[in-house]
């Protein structure tokens, strides 16, 4: 077999070379869809904690080789553990299903379509894929143990869920990936975790605008305690000016994209981040400052904003992203 060398802990995109099965053994996320183009694997380390998107995708064209099947589900397993990873759920008529205490991992799109109502997600699942509940109209409630190890809501978890009224305990979240409540038009709220340190674009988009709280001319999402913790859009992309709430500390990415009329911006102090394309393709804009406390501007933050020809830094910043302002 060929696999990563990259990292002990981790199967990656860049470098493959021959392996022996200690060292599989040992592996804990799979990330890479190239290798299992070619490199079609039948059963996952114990310890896996993580399979990207696409890495198990093959198993679709033989399920009766690679998986086993109870009660509605296709799993994916370990030497020891032929319940290890849910990795298709197959009665969509089903409105319930009750998770095996054995199964530690949900796989990408593993309940798309499906007729669920409800979920509970139990403590033993540690990772929940892509797309996983995708186009589950039926469904309204979705509850995690309050114990829950999950940090990362991942691309596109609940999209199209347009039934969907309620994520529960979700306070242990560090990260919530790209348009992951995108068309939940029935969602009843959404409140950020108070940990939170991520929260990629469009993540509520085509979905419930009343969930945002409104300042200016911008949407906001945030905790309990400061609902305009991220700015996550803008009300319309012909603003020609920006007063960003001053209880912001974050810029989502591409929350201020695409803007055509905003000609001069100024970042105040209590923004620390400014998120990945943040102000993409902002055509007029010519001018930018940078008030003392900002601390990073990440990748492409600026990028294709042709026009900008003068930028004010400030000595707080420590990092700026790769074509931040190319």
């Amino acid at each position: 077999m060929f696999f990563s060398r990259s990292i002990f802990s981790n199967i990656s995109d860049y470098w493959y070379g021959d392996i022996d099965e200690n060292y599989y053994k040992n592996v804990k996320v799979l990330v890479s869809n190239y290798l299992y183009r070619y490199q079609k694997i039948s059963y996952l380390p114990e310890n896996t904690i993580r399979i990207k998107s696409g890495v198990l995708d093959y198993i679709n064209n033989d399920l009766d080789k690679y998986t086993t099947y109870l009660d509605g589900a296709y799993y994916f397993g370990s030497q020891s553990n032929p319940y290890l990873c849910l990795f298709k759920f197959d009665d969509l008529n089903a409105s319930s299903f009750n998770i095996l205490h054995d199964t530690k991992l949900i796989y990408s799109s593993a309940f798309k379509n499906s007729n669920l109502s409800s979920i509970y997600i139990p403590e033993n699942i540690v990772s929940i894929g892509e797309s996983v509940f995708e186009n589950c109209s039926n469904l309204k409630t979705v509850e995690f143990a309050a114990n829950s190890p999950i940090t990362t809501l991942e691309y596109s978890l609940f999209k199209n869920c347009n039934n969907l009224e309620y994520v529960k305990n979700i306070n242990n979240i560090l990260k919530i990936e790209s348009r992951v409540f995108e068309g939940c038009t029935n969602l009843k709220e959404f409140v950020l975790p108070d940990n939170i340190e991520s929260v990629g674009n469009s993540i509520l988009y085509n979905g419930n605008k009343n969930l945002f709280t409104k300042f200016e001319k911008g949407y906001y999402l945030g905790t309990k305690t400061n609902p305009y913790l991220w700015l996550v859009d803008l009300e319309d992309k012909d603003i020609s000016t920006l007063t960003i709430n001053k209880d912001t500390k974050y810029l989502a990415p591409y929350s201020c994209a695409y803007t055509t009329k905003l000609k001069e911006l100024i970042v105040p102090s209590n923004i620390e981040e400014i998120g990945h394309g943040a102000f993409y393709n902002s055509k007029a804009l010519e001018k930018v400052t940078f008030e003392d406390g900002v601390k990073k501007i990440d990748d492409k933050a600026f990028m294709r904003s042709e026009n900008l020809k003068q930028t004010k830094f400030t000595n707080t910043i420590n990092t700026i992203g790769e074509a931040a302002f190319v």
